[in-house]
């Protein structure tokens, strides 16, 4: 979505997977075919948004390698990491309920904890 400025919205929370159709590709990434919501380019997606225990991070081949970091309102870093394979889990044990922020090839997106 394209907000009135004409920049990419990553406000997650506000699209509708069932009107966007996304689902994952399970051939490529062997993952169960939940909807899954498209939150950026070079095929990366992440779900549930919101989440109460977990988000799953699915990327293409080519991604494997980039560096990610996840954080907080505050900028602080909760972890940060590089993805080793095309499904990662951030675990969101001990995470207080808020908006928190999934940074990956150079993009924000932000994300939900229940």
């Amino acid at each position: 979505m394209v907000n009135s400025l004409g920049y990419l919205d990553h406000n997650l929370y506000e699209f509708d997977a069932a009107v966007l159709g996304a689902v994952v590709d399970t051939q490529s990434t062997g993952l169960d075919p939940s909807p899954a919501l498209p939150i950026g380019e070079g095929g990366i997606r992440v779900w549930p948004n919101p989440a109460t225990s977990s988000f799953t991070l699915a990327v293409d081949a080519e991604m494997i390698g980039t560096s990610y970091t996840f954080s907080d309102m505050t900028g602080r870093v909760i972890y940060s990491h590089v993805v080793e394979k095309d499904k990662t889990t951030l675990r969101l044990d001990g995470l207080t309920a808020g908006l928190y922020f999934l940074h990956i090839n150079g993009m924000s997106y932000k994300l939900v904890k229940e």
